[in-house]
């Protein structure tokens, strides 16, 4: 099954993130940190942290992975993401864990 992940700015202050695979769409809400609300990309900070971790969790369905080498995702990927809307296919996910992983999943 192939998967990818599509983030969208829906105003200002809002933002949603879905996961899309063979079986259709569905609202990502992986929550690994119940004081932050949401998600964001394009920048170094609490909200683009939060989904590194959540797409890597749910990605690898491997919580210690996703805390291990989440702020190398959002250093490498989720910051470097410009625009209001994005996709996010898995060969750049497990291309980003087997470059820091040094193994396929």
């Amino acid at each position: 099954m192939r998967i990818f992940y599509r983030g969208s700015r829906v105003s200002k202050r809002g933002t949603i993130v879905e996961r899309i695979h063979d079986h259709g769409d569905e609202m990502f809400t992986k929550d690994l940190d119940r004081n932050l609300p949401g998600f964001d990309w394009g920048y170094k900070g609490d909200f683009p942290r939060q989904l590194s971790k959540a797409i890597l969790a749910d990605y690898t369905n491997d919580y210690k992975l996703a805390m291990r080498l989440h702020l190398h995702f959002m250093d490498n990927v989720i910051s470097g993401i410009k625009t209001d809307n994005w996709k996010l296919d898995e060969d750049v996910i497990r291309a980003f864990i087997i470059s820091h992983e040094g193994e396929p999943m």
